[in-house]
């Protein structure tokens, strides 16, 4: 197949979000087919761009003598992606994959009606969109009313969750649910060091349903322990002496940091945006370096394994279940190992179901 794959994506720092496209890609690519990574973006940091065989950047024009910064960014994207629609115009794909960001274009629907395209949905973003934007916001009604010209349009639909997948099944689409597969790749093999209990959340800025605030929580009730927080900055009342603030580390600063670490928490807060069920990345990334798994979420694949412990999706998760938690990290520690079935969760895995989904809808 000659697939190409379009992202929205500003390219301004490393992202799990890209690694994971690559490591797709690059599987895509070992099975015979060619592939196109097009991206849109705001700005551009040459070393983060994606290392794979075609990759195509279109940067948003900065339209400065628009004085709305709104409409200035809205303009601008929709312009590269009219960039963008030409550039695959010239390529004649045999399907698009398109990972629809937070905000519809024009352009989007043009490339979506022209070509047989499967959108990829991380999320029930609806909900999402409307932490940032209140339902009279005529940012919000641009996104809802061009999300379901999308959805309309497109030919399948791949969720990351059942829950995913449910919640757009009256469009009456070609669909399948495939999570986020983890790279194995990474070494699996090193026992963790008992000599200190250590505790770490990976997590963005800016996503409040990730719940860093539980986090800190959860290390002011548990003093006995260290804890890690990656990603945000050391902004929040009554940090705890246990909780070191790493703010944003490099790829090598963070496998050296899951070395010391036994225990990898996931979301915590999900209910602020009305879901029930994820599969973030970080989890895989947790899984990958063998750390056990407390979770404030059901996960599309771990959810009942002996290596993951689920307190609940509410915001009182971490204060009604501060013993199991305690408890949990406790019989880890004395354990020291996970135990999974690469098989059945690895990339390979999951990269394979998606290019026989998309050979089907083509």
């Amino acid at each position: 197949m000659k697939i190409v794959y379009v992202l929205d994506w500003d390219i301004i720092a490393q992202s799990s979000v890209l690694n994971k496209i690559c490591a797709k890609i690059s599987y895509w690519e070992m099975q015979g087919n060619e592939v196109h990574l097009m991206i849109v973006s705001s700005g551009t940091v040459n070393d983060h761009v994606p290392r794979v065989k075609n990759v195509h950047v279109f940067e948003r024009p900065g339209l400065s003598f628009l004085i709305h910064s709104s409409i200035r960014t809205f303009i601008g994207r929709n312009m590269a992606f009219g960039n963008l629609y030409d550039k695959i115009k010239d390529i004649g794909p045999d399907v698009v994959y398109l990972r629809p960001g937070s905000m519809w274009y024009p352009n989007v629907s043009k490339v979506v009606s022209r070509f047989p395209s499967v959108l990829e949905l991380n999320s029930i973003d609806e909900e999402e969109v409307r932490l940032y934007y209140p339902k009279g916001d005529i940012r919000y009604s641009i996104f809802s009313f061009g999300r379901d010209r999308l959805l309309k349009k497109c030919v399948g639909i791949v969720g990351l969750t059942d829950e995913i997948v449910n919640y757009y099944s009256n469009y009456k689409k070609k669909t399948i649910m495939i999570s986020n597969g983890v790279n194995f790749k990474a070494p699996f093999d090193k026992k963790k060091s008992q000599n200190e209990t250590n505790i770490i959340f990976v997590g963005t800025p800016g996503q409040l349903w990730q719940g860093f605030d539980q986090f800190v929580e959860m290390a002011r009730l548990l003093p006995e322990f260290k804890f890690h927080l990656v990603g945000p900055q050391k902004d929040f009342d009554l940090f705890p002496d246990n909780l070191i603030c790493h703010g944003f580390l490099q790829a090598n600063e963070l496998s050296a940091l899951y070395e010391q670490c036994q225990v990898g928490v996931g979301t915590l807060a999900l209910f602020r945006k009305n879901m029930k069920e994820a599969c973030p990345l970080k989890v895989r990334e947790y899984v990958a370096n063998k750390l056990f798994l407390i979770l404030g979420y059901i996960d599309s694949d771990f959810h009942e394994t002996p290596f993951t412990l689920y307190i609940g999706n509410n915001k009182d998760n971490v204060s009604n279940n501060i013993e199991r938690i305690r408890s949990f990290v406790l019989n880890t520690v004395s354990s020291g190992e996970i135990d999974i079935n690469r098989d059945r969760y690895s990339i390979e895995a999951k990269e394979n179901m998606r290019l026989s989904f998309l050979k089907d809808v083509i």
